[in-house]
Formats: C-alpha cells, sequence, structure tokens
C-alpha cells in the first residue's frame, strides 16, 4: 500500500489544477519565446518598434518594394515634369537592398536587428528612406516588409572662383548610384593657376554585395600623380 503525505497530496493537487487549467508544466526542453499582449496590434502599424516586444522571430519571407524618387501617381503639371526625371535615374536594384539587410528568410530576426536595418538603408545616400514592416506580428514565423524610396543620385558641379588675381575653374559629374547597384562615381576637373588635373574617385559601401567598404581614388595633375585605396568593414550592432 502506497501511503501519501500531506505535501505529496498537495503536489498532486497542483499539477492536476495545471492540467485541467491548460497551463504546460516546465520540462527541460528550451523555451519558447511566448507572444506578449501587444501581438494583437495592428499588422500595418507593426513596424520595428512595436513588434513582440523583446520576441525573437522566424523570417519566412521577405518582400522588397523599391519606390521611385518621384512619386508617379501625382498629376499636376510639375509633378509629370518630376515623374519624367524618373526615367533619367537608375532605380536601386532588389539584390543591392536585400544583401545589406542584417536578416534572411530562414534566420531569426529582433526588434532590434529590423531596425539596425532600416537604420542602415536610411545612412545610404541614394535612398531618402528605408521602412521595414512585419505583416503578421502575431505569428512565430514571419513574413518581413521592406519599403525603400530612391534619392535623386545624378548631381552636376561647375566651380567659377576669381580671388587676387587667381582665377579657378572646375566642372565635373557625379553619381551616388551607378547602375542601380549603390557605388558612387564621380570626376572632374580642377584649374588654377598653379595646376590643372582631373579627379576620379570610385566608391561602394557594399564591395560585391558585402559589408565591406572601399574606394579607390585617382589624380592626374600637370605637376604629379596621386593614387589612393581604402577599404574596410564597418561594426554592426
Amino acid at each position: 500500500m502506497v501511503t501519501l503525505t500531506q505535501s505529496s497530496v498537495l503536489i498532486l493537487s497542483v499539477l492536476v489544477l495545471l492540467t485541467l487549467l491548460g497551463i504546460p508544466q516546465p520540462s527541460g526542453a528550451a523555451a519558447i519565446n511566448p507572444i506578449p499582449v501587444d501581438c494583437l496590434v495592428e499588422a500595418s502599424n507593426a513596424d520595428a518598434k512595436t513588434l513582440l516586444g523583446h520576441s525573437v522571430l522566424l523570417v519566412r519571407s521577405i518582400v522588397l518594394t523599391g519606390e521611385p524618387v518621384f512619386d508617379p501617381n501625382r498629376e499636376t503639371l510639375g509633378d509629370r515634369i518630376l515623374k519624367g526625371l524618373n526615367r533619367l535615374h537608375w532605380q536601386t536594384r532588389e539584390s543591392v537592398i536585400k544583401d545589406q539587410l542584417l536578416f534572411d528568410v530562414g534566420s531569426t530576426a529582433s526588434p532590434a536587428v529590423l531596425a539596425e536595418s532600416a537604420r542602415l538603408l536610411r545612412s545610404r545616400p541614394y535612398l531618402m528612406d528605408a521602412d521595414i514592416k512585419v505583416q503578421n506580428p502575431c505569428e512565430r514565423e514571419a513574413d518581413i516588409k521592406v519599403t525603400t524610396r530612391d534619392a535623386w543620385s545624378l548631381t552636376p558641379r561647375l566651380a567659377l572662383n576669381r580671388s587676387g588675381g587667381n582665377s579657378k575653374t572646375g566642372f565635373g559629374v557625379r553619381e551616388k548610384n551607378l547602375l542601380g547597384l549603390g557605388i558612387q562615381v564621380e570626376f572632374k576637373t580642377v584649374k588654377n593657376l598653379d595646376r590643372q588635373g582631373q579627379q576620379f574617385e570610385l566608391s561602394t559601401k557594399h564591395l560585391l554585395n558585402t559589408r565591406v567598404q572601399s574606394s579607390v581614388y585617382i589624380e592626374n595633375n600637370d605637376d604629379g600623380d596621386v593614387r589612393a585605396f581604402a577599404i574596410g568593414q564597418p561594426f554592426y550592432a
């Protein structure tokens, strides 16, 4: 005959109560992050700041949407002219945006990772804005939408200056998003009393779709040449 002590009866009663209430009992398996109450927020409002509090989700899919520099849906005369300028602009390629995200399909993502990815995209000179939202914040597998808006990237340059009998002239052009690859290229000529020459610079924040930054600088002058190369990788939180 098995004799139950008062403490044993109390423990059994608690376990039965937990079972009836549907509360899971502790086990040796790794705990899964619970879905907090604020997951009930509308999906359209679930950005990186409100996503599931501090939970980490598995990324199921990533949808990339790239918007042009000027809104093509505006109908005023001025907007129609600006809209035509979209044809002169290289739209940033989806592969360039995707390779800069700090998460990928099949990986995990926290609100901090999503916020840092958006901040990283907004820091690019060829993007005007970037927004990352979770479409289904109440599920453990997340569908993430990344929306970016391009910035105008082609800039002509002209310099005319005269001071103390010394004239300085120069002209050039800078493209911050060559072929939609996020590569910046600049060419300019400089002429003054002491020097005449040409300058060329090619730089990227993501060499070969990695997080490595690099730049090449070449300067050809009538009194000498300059060659410079730099490469490095910044720290990402």
